[in-house]
């Protein structure tokens, strides 16, 4: 009986622990893609916040209705969508090449894991590639010289080992 009763309580004790709070942060406008069309466009990204140990956030994705998903990674420096060389260009045209073409930039923050509900910026700074050479065209988010302002809303969910979350689609209307 003291056997049972320890290893049932050792069980609960690592349920509780094991359990923790998942977060989905998310935040919609309509706004011109970079075809010039009035588009859906949904900024997410969740947080787990277990009880014993540091929050860990995803990445933020940013959605536009027909377009490709962009993923906004997190760097020393902030975070940013990086584009593809060749299929991106940015607005402002650099007179070097470079490695990486930093194309969009969530501002006033450099880590996703302190990004809560609120006013949410991001700055989009290139547009695809167009011609034959390319293959299909990239649509995402038009780039401009003024940032996109988001508000961005949370949900919460409880759960015992974690939960994935299904980040939200916007509805493609050709």
């Amino acid at each position: 009986m003291k056997f049972a009763t320890r290893t049932l309580l050792v069980c609960l004790c690592y349920s509780l622990l094991s359990g923790c709070t998942t977060y989905l942060y998310q935040g919609r406008i309509t706004a011109k893609d970079s075809a010039d069309i009035d588009r859906e466009v949904i900024v997410s990204w969740s947080k787990t916040d277990p009880l014993i140990g540091a929050a860990k956030a995803d990445t933020i994705t940013l959605r536009t209705a027909c377009g490709i998903p962009i993923t906004f990674d997190e760097k020393d420096d902030g975070i940013f969508f990086f584009g593809i060389i060749g299929s991106d260009i940015p607005l402002a045209t650099a007179a070097t090449p470079e490695a990486t073409i930093k194309c969009g930039q969530i501002l006033g923050h450099h880590k996703v894991e302190e990004i809560g509900p609120g006013p949410l910026s991001l700055l989009i700074n290139c547009r695809p590639q167009a011609g034959h050479f390319v293959g299909t065209q990239r649509q995402y988010l038009k780039a401009r010289l003024e940032p996109y302002l988001f508000t961005v809303s949370e949900s919460k969910e409880w759960s015992w080992l974690g939960k994935d979350i299904v980040l939200p689609l916007p509805v493609c209307h050709h």
